[in-house]
């Protein structure tokens, strides 16, 4: 719902791009983004999330890497360091030590189970 001066413009008006607040050139440019610059989102690639917790972690982490890594051609500038969220380029190093971080070490994969495999020391 809009009000004000903005609900005055008639639906030809609209019609016609001059309601310059709702332009979907922008959401449009930002979704090719994401689909040329994730290989995610193409489905005959080697990087097709099959699973759906793959698919968001991914997105987590290319959302990350644009918004603090990524110097933007019309900002000169990173999104974040527009924002003022931080006043340091980051690199993929920096996001690989945020990563480091925030998960824990793997574990060490075990025998596969219904296998006979025992360690040695638990052997006869």
């Amino acid at each position: 719902m809009v009000f004000g001066k903005k609900a005055r413009k008639t639906l030809s008006q609209m019609r016609k791009g001059e309601d310059n607040d709702h332009n979907t050139a922008y959401v449009e440019r930002h979704n090719l983004t994401i689909r040329m610059s994730n290989r995610r989102y193409a489905r005959k690639t080697n990087a097709f999330s099959k699973k759906l917790s793959q698919h968001i972690t991914m997105m987590d982490l290319w959302v990350v890497h644009y918004n603090f890594c990524r110097i933007h051609k019309t900002l000169q500038v990173t999104p974040a360091m527009e924002a003022g969220l931080t006043d340091t380029l980051r690199d993929c190093k920096w996001l690989v030590e945020l990563i480091d971080l925030t998960t824990e070490p793997p574990k060490k994969p075990g025998p596969a189970k219904g296998t006979k495999y025992r360690p040695r020391n638990e052997r006869d």
